[in-house]
């Protein structure tokens, strides 16, 4: 299981950097990158069924509905019910000002114009046009994959008013009976688990953060009356920049990752969950200050300009949250079916233990030794460029490291590899680390005096729960 751990670690980056998929050999130009995608797979006949003025899009016990008044909506539904709306599945931000002086922007909604059948689901398309004129439309192709429900879009700009100065899409579900965010538990992976109050407090209508943030991008909300949880996740990100992240107000098409989180309605707290493409965050918190500020991100509005991405719906019917947690996740992962090169994970983990004990590094005249790899090495040039400076957590993660070596050399009978490992743990939970009446040191300059260095001058006095929890579990687990 441990192993597990640090594998899913090396697939957490790699995920951001599998392929996506669109219409049968369309050609899709996103700034400069192009590429040609697969077909979709043909649907069979019970994927499709209609109801009066609605397309049905069928999977197993479940239903996206395509509902037809004045232009189509779309709902999810369960065998006896609808439990998640979009009423208007085409949501635009337009950016109103220049510059990059704050962001004020309006949200734009529409209904899809239309929705046709097709041999894999159904494509459906709308229309939004601005106060300035600027025209976009949105083509939502809609198909199966592994029982989950796959929504693949493309928004383009077809007329640009310079007036508008930047554009980004939302893909919104609210509950369909109007239930509060307090009857649902909220799952997001290494963000927020079997809770609500934080999103209760909140009076904005958006909770939302990076998806580069989040280990496996995907949400989920569980209807603690109904013993279902509701999966929302982008599939298949193409994730290649993160240039002009921290700003808010930037305009740039490079920035090629989203935002997830939960529609809290703002009046009425209505349960719901959000993809927004690029990236908007309603509470950006500076981990120095502590203050909350908003970024948010647009594409460049200007004619012909297209963005894409692909969101998965899926759902689990468990009794317990923990349950449809657990088997929320694994859903969504083995959907996603993440892939590091071409190379089997327990390779990259062998390679992995290969380049910790070749880093590895001894310093000090005393008996217990500072010891651990470097914080960062220049692949290039195997330059150490950062020096021995020793990190127990966030990146650093020393007694992690550490508890792998030790593990490793353990089970497979390496006595140098176990060594190096123990030394790290013997180190890290030391009188040099473990100082008395404070929580343990997390930052060390290693050095070749007689302690091996010296706690970090940066460290003292700063600790976060992260920095904790990271401590303590790599000790636990050694």
């Amino acid at each position: 299981m441990k192993k597990l751990c640090v594998i899913l670690s090396l697939i957490i980056a790699s995920v951001f950097m599998v392929s996506c998929s669109t219409s049968a050999s369309e050609e899709i130009i996103v700034g400069d990158a192009k590429t040609v995608f697969s077909d979709y797979a043909t649907a069979s006949a019970e994927h499709f069924g209609s109801s009066g003025n609605t397309l049905q899009f069928i999977s197993g016990n479940y239903k996206l509905n395509f509902v037809y008044d004045g232009g189509y909506s779309v709902t999810l539904a369960n065998a006896s019910a609808d439990m998640f709306s979009s009423a208007t599945p085409f949501r635009l931000h337009i950016k109103t000002n220049a510059g990059l002086s704050g962001s004020t922007e309006k949200l734009y909604s529409a209904k899809y114009r239309t929705v046709g059948k097709t041999d894999y689901g159904y494509k459906a398309v709308g229309f939004i046009r601005t106060d300035n004129g600027s025209v976009y439309r949105a083509e939502d192709n809609y198909y199966l994959q592994d029982g989950a429900f796959i929504n693949d879009r493309k928004i383009t700009c077809l007329y640009a008013n310079p007036s508008d100065y930047g554009f980004a899409s939302e893909y919104t579900f609210l509950s369909a009976s109007n239930k509060s965010i307090s009857n649902y538990k909220v799952f997001m992976p290494g963000s927020v688990f079997n809770s609500t109050g934080f999103y209760q407090e909140k009076a904005s209508t958006y909770q939302l953060q990076r998806e580069t943030d989040i280990p496996l991008p995907m949400l989920m909300l569980y209807d603690k009356t109904q013993s279902e949880g509701f999966i929302m996740q982008h599939y298949k990100p193409q994730i290649s920049s993160i240039y002009g992240g921290g700003t808010d107000g930037t305009v740039n098409s490079d920035i090629k990752f989203g935002s997830m989180g939960y529609d809290c309605d703002g009046s009425n707290k209505t349960g719901g969950l959000t993809y927004i493409y690029p990236a908007h965050e309603t509470k950006y918190i500076d981990m120095w200050t502590q203050s909350t500020t908003a970024r948010r991100r647009y594409h460049e509005n200007r004619t012909g300009f297209s963005h894409t991405y692909q969101i998965a719906l899926q759902s689990v019917n468990q009794s317990t949250y923990i349950e449809a947690q657990t088997e929320g996740y694994i859903k969504a992962y083995n959907l996603e079916n993440p892939t590091v090169g071409k190379k089997p994970l327990d390779t990259i983990y062998e390679q992995n233990i290969d380049l910790f004990s070749a880093e590895y590094k001894e310093f000090g005249s005393g008996s217990n030794k500072a010891a651990g790899i470097p914080f960062s090495i220049d692949v290039a040039n195997k330059n150490v460029n950062q020096g021995y400076n020793f990190c127990s957590t966030f990146v650093g993660q020393q007694i992690q490291i550490g508890y792998q070596l030790y593990y490793y050399g353990t089970e497979n009978n390496n006595a140098t590899v176990k060594a190096q490992g123990k030394t790290m743990l013997d180190f890290w939970s030391s009188s040099k680390i473990v100082a008395s009446g404070k929580f343990n040191y997390w930052k060390w300059t290693a050095g070749n005096n007689a302690d091996g260095g010296k706690v970090d001058s940066y460290e003292q006095g700063f600790y976060s729960m992260r920095y904790i929890v990271d401590n303590s579990e790599g000790m636990l687990d050694a």
